[in-house]
């Protein structure tokens, strides 16, 4: 019985010792957690060639403050086989690669630098990705034709932009005035092609010049997107009837 209460007792003062080592012991700091960049935008293009344009984001900081190091920029085709990733220190940034037949999907991530205090070393830390921005270009490459010079209609063709809901058309004959909307093809980005037999629900007239912009649709969650205009300037071509319908 002796020896029985001896054992609890080396026990019970052992357990009594780790249990004052742990509450000693002070409480871990938290996890640092890495923020993703917010407020990644679409700023606007840069060319009406839609090789060029702008992003811009918030910058992001990790939770204890520290803001990034530099940020990675992802760009994917909407065939999802062509991507392009680079780094910069910037927030407002000019992308120069674009493909202008293709809606491509953007989205960045941040990083930091950061150094392992036991060996030295340095290593890298990264955000998840940003929401991704759709960056749609119109069709650059427009013509318009007279199959019957008796009848006062425009045949259209433009390129394809692969991964886009169809095209919107629109006329007006101020190229800086109001633009009217005319007609609207299918969903299909392959539909590349119109017929423009009136202007503002009227017959065409002859010796009159008319201008068209041919607009990217995009589709998303089941709702069409505004596609970002190169400038409220352009416009892809225009054409003159010059002989008069029968």
């Amino acid at each position: 019985m002796r020896n029985s209460f001896k054992r609890f007792t080396a026990v019970l003062l052992i357990f009594l010792a780790i249990f004052s080592f742990t509450c000693a012991m002070p409480v871990c700091a938290e996890a640092v957690t890495y923020s993703k960049p917010a407020n990644f935008h679409f700023v606007c293009w840069n060319n009406t060639q839609f090789t060029s344009c702008r992003f811009a984001w918030n910058t992001a900081y990790d939770s204890a403050g520290n803001a990034a190091t530099d940020y990675e920029i992802r760009e994917t085709w909407t065939n999802g086989t062509h991507y392009w990733h680079g780094f910069t220190t910037k927030r407002v940034v000019n992308i120069n690669k674009h493909e202008y037949n293709h809606v491509v999907v953007a989205s960045v991530r941040a990083r930091w630098k950061l150094t392992n205090e036991k060996t030295g070393s340095v290593f890298y830390i990264y955000s998840q990705w940003s929401n991704p921005v759709y960056v749609t270009p119109w069709p650059r490459s427009a013509a318009g034709s007279v199959p019957d010079s008796r009848k006062p209609y425009v045949s259209l063709r433009w390129n394809t932009v692969y991964g886009s809901s169809g095209y919107n058309i629109f006329l007006t004959q101020n190229p800086k005035g109001t633009w009217y909307w005319n007609q609207a093809t299918t969903q299909k980005a392959t539909s590349t092609t119109a017929t423009i037999k009136s202007f503002r629900s009227a017959k065409l007239k002859t010796y009159a010049n008319y201008y068209v912009r041919i607009v990217t649709r995009r589709k998303l969650n089941g709702a069409f997107c505004t596609v970002p205009a190169p400038g409220s300037g352009y416009y892809s071509l225009r054409f003159r009837l010059t002989k008069a319908g029968k």
